[in-house]
């Protein structure tokens, strides 16, 4: 590995390690906000994708939560 990469390994070792990082409830909760972020706003990201690519609205589909863009 690349020293950059080696570096970034170990420094993100020591800021696990120390305790710093969010707890599973955290971040469970910042994966549910952005569940309900793609259910209130999937007729703005469609009209994004159209716009800026060009496509058609597509379904995709997550497992726990389908979504319609």
């Amino acid at each position: 590995m690349s020293g950059v990469v080696l570096q970034l390994v170990q420094s993100t070792r020591t800021s696990f390690r120390s305790g710093r990082t969010l707890s599973a409830e955290w971040r469970i909760g910042q994966l549910n906000a952005m569940l309900r972020m793609l259910d209130e706003q999937s007729e703005a990201l469609a009209a994004a994708l159209r716009q800026d690519l060009n496509k058609v609205s597509l379904i995709y589909i997550n497992p726990v939560h389908p979504h319609v863009l």
